[in-house]
C-alpha cells in the first residue's frame, strides 16, 4: 500500500494484534472452552468473525487503492466498528458461558447481571469506556519510545505506584495509550495481565464509582472460575441498591481487592489510570480514589499502578512510590515530529526546501515549550494562511510572542464563522451532550427541523462542511466526534457562558431537548394502549438498533431537561408551547424509560427520573392520555419494588398520592369495576396494612367488596371479605 497510508495499517494491525490478544486470553481457559456445545460453537464462531474482518478490511483498502486514492485516510471504527463489536460481544458471551459452567447453580445472581451492572447501560458509551478491542486514538509515529526505558526500570523495580505528571498539553494520554499498547507484549521478559481506565472529560458522570466498575469488569473476565469473587460481586450488586452510594462504593474496592488475590508467583497485573483530574467532585474525589488504588497496588505484591494527572495526586506514605514529572526535555523530539507531521499538506510549508523546513519546525517547536496543543493550535493557523506572506506572519508572532495555549485557542475561535447556524448548532450540541456523539447521531439531529417540526432529508454536504470548519478544535475518533482537548472544551464553554457568540447553557440545553423529543415524536408512531409488563430485551434492542438517536433520547433527555429553561432552579416547569407540540405522545418512549432506567443508576435517581417524566407528561397531556397512564404504571411498578414500607414517611405519602390518583383515573376511563381499578385498590389496601393504618385498609376493603358484588353477585365466594382481604394481603402486580 505504501508509505502515505502507514497511519491506516498501524491502525489496522493494532486493532488485530488486540483482537488477537482477546482470543489468547480465552485460551488460556482452554479446560473450560469444550465444556459446552454452546462454548465450542462461539469459539469457533469468533473465530469466523475475524476471518470476516481481515476480509472487509482487504476489501475496503483494495476499492480505495483502485480507485485511485494515494492514501487511506478513515476512521476505523466508524467503518469496521460493527464487526469489532460483534467480536466484542460474542467473547464476553463466551466469558459468560464460562462463568455459568463454574458456578453451576450455586448464584442466584446470573452472570449477565452482574456484567450488566458494571457497564454503562448505553450502548454507546459502554463502546467508549469499556471496550479494549476498538481502535487507539492517533499517534504519530516513533513518538513516546524514549519512555521505554523509565518504564522498564519501574517494572524492575519494588516500587508500587508510578505517577505520571505534567501539564495540559503536555502529552500524558497520548503516553498512557502507549504504555498500555506497549505493555501488551513482554517488556524484559515479564508479561503483565492489563487493567486500564481513563476518566473522560466529555463524558458526565465519570464518578470513582463508574472508574471501580470498569476496572471490575475487567476483572471479572480475568478472574474466570474464581468463585469467592463472584461472591463479592454479588454482594456489591446488592449494596448498589440502596441509596447509601458511600458503602456501595466501598463494597466495590473490596471487589477489586478479592480480585486481585489471583496474582501471585508469575502472574503479574498492571492497573493504568489516566485523567484522574477529571474526576466528578474535584481534587476530594481525586485524592481519594488515588489513595484507594494505591493502597491496593501496596498490598499485592504482583501489582503495579500506573497513574496519569496535571499535579501530584496521593497523599505521602501509601506504599512505595516514584513521581515523574513530563517535561519539555523528555518530549523534544517528540514534539518535533507532531510539529512536522501537522505542517504536512500546507503548501507554504510544503514547497520549501528541507533546510527551511527544519528551521520553520525549529522555530514553533522552540515557541511551544513542551505543549502540543499549543503547537498543533499554531500548525493550524498556519494552514489557514492562503498567501506566503501571511504564513511567515503567523510564524513570525509564533517566535517572537508570549502567547499560550489559551491565546491561541480564542484566535482561532475568532476564525470561524459562529454566525452560520450549523456551526453554531453543532458547537451548542458539542457543549451540552452527556457523552460524544457519533456520526450518525448528529446527522439525525441536522434532521430535526424545529421551525417547520419535520424530519427533513440528511445533508451530509453541510454536515461535513461543518466539520472541516471546525477541524482546528474536533477529532473524529473511534466512530465519535469529540473536542481535541479539554482546554478547548471549556474555551468554548466560557464562550457559551457569555452569551453572545454562543446561546447560553440553558438554551442550549432545551433546544437540544426538544431536538430529542421530535426526533422520537417522529418515529415512534401513534399512542397504543398502556401495559403492565416490560418490554423485553429484545423488543428494546430492535428499536434501538432500528432508531439511531432513540437510545440517546431514552437514556439522557430528562438529563438535559432539568438543565435546560423548561425548568427552574426550585422545579418549576415551564413549558413552552413548541415544547407541548412536538412532544411524543405514545407509551412506547415511558416503556423504554422504564426498560432502561430500571437497570440503569441507582435506585434514588431512578425514582426520580420516573416521577419528573410523569410529572412534564401530566402537563403537556391530558390526565386521561394513554401516554400519562403508561407513565403511571410504571411509577407505580417502580414504588412497588423498590421501597419497603413499614411506617408513613414522605415516600409512603407520595406512594399513596399516586395510587390514588392511577385509580381515579382508571374509574373514569376503564369503569369503576375493572379488573385493573381492583388491582390498584389492593396494591392501596396493601399500603395501608405496611404502614399499620388498618382502618384504611378496612375502608378499601369495604369498596373492593362492594366492587365485587357489583360484578360476581353477593352470594359468590369472590364476595366472602376473608378471601379478598387474603388477596389485598398478598396481592401483586403481574
Amino acid at each position: 500500500m505504501g508509505p502515505d497510508n502507514t497511519q491506516a495499517l498501524e491502525t489496522t494491525f493494532a486493532v488485530f494484534y488486540k483482537l488477537g490478544l482477546s482470543i489468547a486470553f480465552l485460551l488460556r481457559r482452554d479446560n473450560l472452552l469444550t465444556a459446552s456445545d454452546f462454548l465450542r460453537t462461539e469459539v469457533g464462531r469468533s473465530f469466523n468473525d475475524l476471518l470476516i474482518l481481515v476480509r472487509d478490511v482487504s476489501l475496503y483498502y483494495r476499492v480505495k487503492l483502485f480507485s485511485g486514492a494515494h492514501e487511506t485516510v478513515f476512521d476505523f471504527n466508524t467503518v469496521f466498528g460493527r464487526q469489532v463489536s460483534i467480536f466484542s460481544q460474542r467473547r464476553a458471551a463466551i466469558v459468560n458461558a464460562m462463568w455459568e459452567h463454574v458456578l453451576g447453580h450455586q448464584s442466584s445472581t446470573p452472570i449477565n447481571t452482574v456484567r450488566n451492572w458494571l457497564q454503562p447501560r448505553d450502548r454507546s458509551l459502554r463502546k467508549l469506556v469499556t471496550e479494549p478491542e476498538a481502535a487507539a486514538g492517533r499517534r504519530d509515529e516513533f513518538t513516546c519510545e524514549w519512555f521505554q526505558s523509565h518504564l522498564l526500570a519501574f517494572t524492575r523495580s519494588q516500587d508500587d505506584v508510578l505517577s505520571l505528571q505534567g501539564p495540559s498539553g503536555c502529552g500524558k494520554s497520548v503516553l498512557a495509550g502507549w504504555i498500555i499498547e506497549r505493555l501488551q507484549r513482554p517488556l524484559g521478559k515479564k508479561s503483565f495481565d492489563l487493567v486500564s481506565s481513563t476518566v473522560e472529560a466529555d463524558v458526565t458522570g465519570e464518578s470513582s464509582i463508574a472508574v471501580a466498575q470498569r476496572l471490575l469488569l475487567q476483572l471479572l473476565d480475568l478472574n474466570v472460575g474464581n468463585k469467592n469473587f463472584f461472591r463479592s460481586l454479588v454482594e456489591a450488586h446488592r449494596a448498589a441498591q440502596s441509596p447509601n452510594q458511600e458503602a456501595a462504593e466501598k463494597s466495590l474496592w473490596q471487589c477489586i481487592d478479592t480480585g486481585l488475590n489471583q496474582y501471585q508467583g508469575t502472574d503479574y497485573l498492571m492497573f493504568i489510570v489516566d485523567g484522574l483530574d477529571e474526576l466528578e467532585g474535584g481534587q476530594q474525589q481525586t485524592t481519594k480514589m488515588a489513595n484507594q488504588l494505591t493502597l491496593l497496588a501496596s498490598k499485592h505484591k504482583n501489582m503495579q499502578l500506573i497513574t496519569c494527572s496535571r499535579g501530584p495526586a496521593f497523599k505521602a506514605g501509601h506504599g512505595k512510590m516514584r513521581n515523574f514529572i513530563i517535561t519539555s526535555d523528555h518530549t523534544h523530539e517528540d514534539l518535533r515530529l507532531v510539529i512536522d507531521n501537522s505542517l504536512h499538506g500546507q503548501v507554504h510549508f510544503d514547497h520549501q526546501n528541507e533546510h527551511a523546513r527544519e528551521k520553520i519546525v525549529e522555530q514553533l517547536l522552540h515557541a511551544a515549550k513542551g505543549n502540543f496543543l499549543e503547537a498543533i493550535m499554531t500548525a493550524f493557523l498556519l494552514k489557514r494562511e492562503p498567501t506566503h506572506d501571511g504564513f511567515n506572519k503567523v510564524l513570525k508572532a509564533a517566535s517572537e510572542s508570549k502567547v499560550d495555549v489559551h491565546d491561541l485557542v480564542a484566535r482561532l475561535t475568532n476564525t470561524i464563522d459562529l454566525t452560520s447556524m450549523d456551526v453554531h448548532l453543532f458547537l451548542s450540541w458539542m457543549l451540552v451532550t452527556s457523552r460524544p456523539l457519533t456520526l450518525p447521531e448528529i446527522s439525525l439531529l441536522f434532521q430535526v427541523d424545529l421551525a417547520r417540526r419535520s424530519f427533513v432529508d440528511p445533508d451530509e454536504l453541510a454536515i461535513q462542511n461543518v466539520l472541516a470548519a471546525l477541524k482546528p478544535f474536533i477529532i473524529q475518533e473511534n466512530g465519535y466526534v469529540r473536542f481535541r482537548h479539554s482546554i478547548i472544551r471549556q474555551h468554548m464553554l466560557n464562550v457559551q457562558k457569555e452569551g453572545k457568540k454562543l446561546r447560553n447553557r440553558r438554551d442550549a440545553q432545551a433546544d437540544f431537548t426538544m431536538r430529542l423529543l421530535a426526533y422520537s415524536h417522529f418515529n415512534l408512531g401513534k399512542p397504543q394502549d398502556p401495559i403492565f409488563e416490560m418490554l423485553k430485551d429484545s423488543e428494546v434492542e430492535d428499536l434501538f438498533a432500528k432508531y439511531g438517536l432513540l437510545e440517546y433520547t431514552v437514556a439522557h433527555w430528562l438529563h438535559h431537561f432539568g438543565s435546560s429553561s423548561f425548568q427552574q432552579d426550585n422545579g418549576t416547569l415551564q413549558l413552552t408551547s413548541d415544547f407541548k407540540a412536538i412532544f411524543p405522545g405514545t407509551t412506547r418512549l415511558p416503556l423504554l424509560e422504564w426498560s432502561y432506567w430500571e437497570t440503569a443508576g441507582a435506585t434514588s435517581e431512578a425514582n426520580h427520573l420516573f416521577e419528573l417524566a410523569l410529572q412534564i407528561r401530566r402537563e403537556v397531556l391530558t390526565d386521561n392520555h394513554r401516554a400519562v397512564l403508561q407513565g403511571l404504571i410504571v411509577c407505580g411498578n417502580a414504588y412497588k419494588k423498590r421501597l419497603t414500607v413499614t411506617s408513613r414517611n414522605e415516600v409512603a405519602s407520595r406512594k399513596e398520592e399516586l395510587l390514588i390518583y392511577v385509580i381515579e383515573t382508571y374509574k373514569q376511563q376503564l369503569g369503576k369495576t375493572h379488573d385493573v381499578v381492583i388491582r390498584y385498590y389492593k396494591m392501596l389496601a396493601q399500603l395501608y396494612v405496611d404502614m399499620h393504618e388498618e382502618h384504611h385498609a378496612e375502608r378499601i376493603w369495604h369498596e373492593v367488596r362492594e366492587i365485587v358484588i357489583i360484578r360476581f353477585g353477593k352470594g359468590s365466594q369472590a364476595s366472602d371479605p376473608l378471601s379478598y382481604k387474603s388477596d389485598c394481603l398478598y396481592s401483586t402486580v403481574d
